[in-house]
């Protein structure tokens, strides 16, 4: 196809024939919509450009909506279906709004050449904007608009038709083949607007896209075939490519779900062999659709294959998928285009499922390694894909799945397994493991997870401790457990936590996962796993406390739980019922801001705070430091660097008070931000949050 550079009096000619013309055979650009977008990075001045700026990567993504009364940029964007191959040369359009509610000061085309209507951009007025070269993104910048509300309430901008000859796209072709605009956008203020947005890729996965696969392993596993934005899908089939020395197909089990959601009566089709081109062997299987009923639309399972795992030693290789035919029952049928084909990657070990050393069991040997990793994630250093092993489903231990993070799903599935030998082997110790098996409930509970207690106030001076319980109630059968706790920093700082009486009440051994403890933020997260061959413990119980030391008297503080997760002794998750936090609220025990001295040493909340001029430390010093403490009062950027030290000398016990006139040790006047203070008192040290204001 042809893609003449077009001259000035070319782009009249073809602005014109845009605009006069009407639909005929479907050309490149047919399916194409316009729609409206605000990219709020970009803030609005008079005499600048905004073409290229709109940063939208995809039509489903646009911003449609602004609660200002500013004057805003909007951006119109021409999109198109992703299966098709558009060559936009131009295009024409209109704009509609009320001109009480709404104003647009500008409508600039973002082509070579641009013929709009005497009024444009005003309402019920039009353009057409061509390019020298045809573009081919299925999303393309063609005009921006300068916009405000009038009102202040609610408004919209509407794009539309050409008045005076509707709305059209033309390519690069001679004669252009013109195509209509299938569908406009919209842009509220203080309203949602509209996005007519084509239709996303057609696409076909299988889940997990990613396995190890474990010898010796008396079993299979379980691999899905799903569709993702299907359209009008009555019949699919394909072929499934594999390595049968590593992997036999045992079954194919059609997944109705899908299929028969609109009520059309669905017939497998019995898998045969077959030779795709990505694998050296292969099956073949699908499904039709019968009924009077529409086909369904949408994104679903399609089938789930079932694998067993063949030969041993270390491997890696693929699942592909190849030979597709998507079809809609139009009479003709008319092929699904699908634009992506998502297979599975392998990786086999020459051990079995959490026995790393490959000594034919799960011992402490493998448990110190997967252990100290817990929390490690996908770019930290000590992360390994090898023991980011979440199982597919309960008890199937033959292939597992990395996630991106070695969580306590991961460790305590392999924990469970201890001295329970390679699945489908006699294990090395009794009970056997079908014994083991029996140990596992057969009704699994739904366990609630709160802090205890919910609500509570205790007075304290700074330095005491406190503490909370991590609760459950109603779980069966505990394996281990990981929570994330936040709280207010200023006022509680995590001391340590400790793992309470339920994980091993029943005679498993407990593992407390290392705390990950963020004082500087405010967070904590904890856990532990277990290990034996008792059954797990059942009922309502502490998980753990999280003992923490007073930062302020004075102050308050939201607890939230977040993150939770509760395994069964089999590394399988419990479904949680519900998560609850709490808050604590600690009023001081005493009161020494009076100057009358206090027994305690004491550093009291920066007044005021937040400051933008001067802020005043107090504290108090206890009789038993004599009559001449060494005192050092210090502060400390968000960063841990020192920037100022305010005070350093003997003083005597008492009140005392410090100013700090927001600058550092150089003078310098400190920008807004968040500082530290910290109290050092003959070895011990206290320290308060401070935020600066400017």
């Amino acid at each position: 196809m042809s893609t003449p550079m077009f001259s000035r009096s070319g782009s009249v000619l073809l602005c014109l024939a845009l605009a006069l013309a009407s639909s005929a055979v479907a050309g490149p650009n047919a399916g194409g919509v316009v729609v409206l977008h605000r990219n709020p990075a970009v803030v609005y001045s008079v005499g600048l450009g905004f073409c290229g700026q709109a940063a939208l990567d995809s039509c489903a993504n646009a911003v449609k909506r602004a609660d200002t009364n500013e004057t805003i940029v909007l951006h119109a964007l021409a999109a198109f279906p992703f299966e098709s191959s558009p060559r936009m040369a131009g295009l024409c359009f209109g704009v509609e709004y009320d001109d009480l509610l709404v104003g647009i000061a500008e409508g600039i085309g973002c082509g070579d050449f641009q013929l709009s209507t005497s009024g444009w951009p005003g309402s019920y007025e039009g353009t057409c904007i061509t390019w020298f070269q045809a573009h081919t993104g299925h999303l393309k910048e063609v005009c921006w608009f300068s916009a405000y509300s009038l009102s202040g309430g609610p408004a919209e901008i509407s794009l539309g038709p050409h008045p005076t000859g509707g709305g059209n796209f033309a390519d690069d072709a001679v004669p252009a083949h013109i195509d209509p605009i299938a569908g406009y956008g919209s842009f509220g203020f203080y309203q949602d607007g509209f996005a007519p947005c084509p239709p996303p890729p057609i696409t076909i996965e299988l889940v997990p896209s990613n396995l190890t696969v474990y010898q010796p392993c008396a079993g299979s596993f379980d691999v899905d075939l799903r569709i993702k934005h299907a359209r009008e899908l009555a019949a699919f089939e394909l072929c499934l490519g594999y390595d049968p020395a590593l992997l036999e197909v045992e079954a194919v089990i059609i997944d109705e779900t899908f299929l028969e959601s609109t009520g059309r009566t669905v017939l497998p089709l019995n898998p045969v062999p077959c030779s795709p081109t990505c694998m050296p062997a292969g099956t073949r299987f699908g499904a039709v659709t019968t009924g009077p009923q529409p086909t369904p639309t949408g994104s679903g399972r399609l089938a789930t294959i079932r694998f067993a795992p063949q030969g041993g030693g270390a491997a890696a290789d693929s699942v592909c998928l190849a030979d597709w035919e998507f079809t809609t029952n139009h009479i003709p049928p008319h092929l699904l285009p699908i634009l992506g084909a998502t297979g599975l990657s392998l990786s086999h070990r020459p051990f079995c499922f959490g026995d790393f050393n490959g000594d034919g069991d799960v011992t402490v040997f493998d448990l110190s390694q997967i252990i100290p990793k817990w929390r490690c994630c996908a770019g930290d250093g000590c992360y390994n894909s090898t023991y980011d092993v979440n199982l597919l489903e309960q008890g199937a231990f033959c292939a597992s799945t990395s996630d991106g993070c070695i969580d306590v799903l991961d460790i305590q599935a392999v924990t469970g397994r201890w001295h329970l030998g390679c699945p489908g082997e006699s294990p090395r110790t009794q009970p056997s493991a079908g014994d083991r098996a029996d140990l596992l409930p057969s009704v699994r509970s739904a366990p609630s997870v709160r802090v205890s207690p919910a609500h509570s106030t205790e007075a304290a001076l700074v330095g005491d401790t406190t503490s909370v319980a991590v609760v459950v109630d109603n779980v069966s059968e505990l394996g281990g457990f990981e929570a994330q706790l936040s709280f207010d920093p200023t006022v509680l700082q995590v001391d340590r936590v400790v793992i309470g009486a339920l994980p091993g009440s029943s005679g498993r051994t407990v593992y407390a996962l290392s705390p990950k403890i963020d004082n500087l933020t405010g967070s904590v997260r904890f856990g532990a796993c277990s290990v034996g061959l008792a059954a797990g413990p059942a009922g309502s119980g502490v998980l753990a406390r999280v003992v923490f030391q007073v930062e302020s008297c004075d102050g308050s503080t939201d607890l939230d739980l977040s993150d939770v997760l509760i395994t069964a002794v089999d590394g399988w998750p419990f479904e949680l019922e519900s998560v609850s936090g709490g808050s604590r609220e600690i009023p001081c025990a005493s009161d020494v801001a009076d100057g009358s001295g206090d027994a305690r040493l004491a550093l009291f909340r920066p007044r005021p705070n937040p400051s933008a001029t001067t802020t005043e430390f107090s504290f108090s010093l206890p009789a038993s430091s004599g009559a001449g403490a060494r005192t050092q009062l210090d502060l400390y950027g968000a960063d841990g660097r020192q920037i100022r030290r305010l005070l350093d000398r003997d003083l005597s016990p008492g009140v005392h008070q410090v100013v700090w006139d927001g600058r550092d040790d150089a003078g310098r006047r400190l920008p807004s931000g968040t500082y530290f203070c910290r109290l050092t008192v003959e070895g011990k040290a206290l320290k308060r949050q401070v935020q600066l204001i400017r």
